[in-house]
C-alpha cells in the first residue's frame, strides 16, 4: 500500500505586492522627484510641529508661574510677613 502525500500548501500572494512599473517611460523620475518633495514638506511639517509643542509648554510653564507669583501678590502684607518669619 502507497504512504499518503500531503497536500500540496496552497500559495498565498504577498500582502503587500511590489507596484506596477510606471507605464510611460519618464514617469519614474517624476514620481520620484515629486515623492521627495513630499517627504522634504513632511519632515519640515514635523519639525514645525515639535518646535510649536516646545513653546507650548514653555507658555504652559510661565503661566504658572504667573498664576504664582500672582496669588502671592495678593496676600495681605501682614501675612506675608508673618510667614517670612516662619522660614527664618
Amino acid at each position: 500500500m502507497e504512504a499518503r502525500r500531503p497536500a500540496p500548501a496552497p500559495v498565498v500572494p504577498p500582502r503587500n505586492p511590489e507596484p506596477p512599473p510606471p507605464r510611460e517611460p519618464g514617469l519614474g523620475p517624476a514620481l520620484a522627484q515629486g515623492l521627495a518633495r513630499v517627504e522634504e514638506r513632511l519632515n519640515a511639517s514635523e519639525r514645525r510641529e515639535m518646535d510649536l509643542q516646545i513653546r507650548v509648554d514653555d507658555l504652559r510653564t510661565e503661566r504658572d508661574q504667573l498664576g504664582f507669583d500672582l496669588a502671592e501678590a495678593r496676600k495681605p502684607l501682614l501675612l506675608r510677613l508673618l510667614e517670612a518669619l516662619r522660614r527664618r
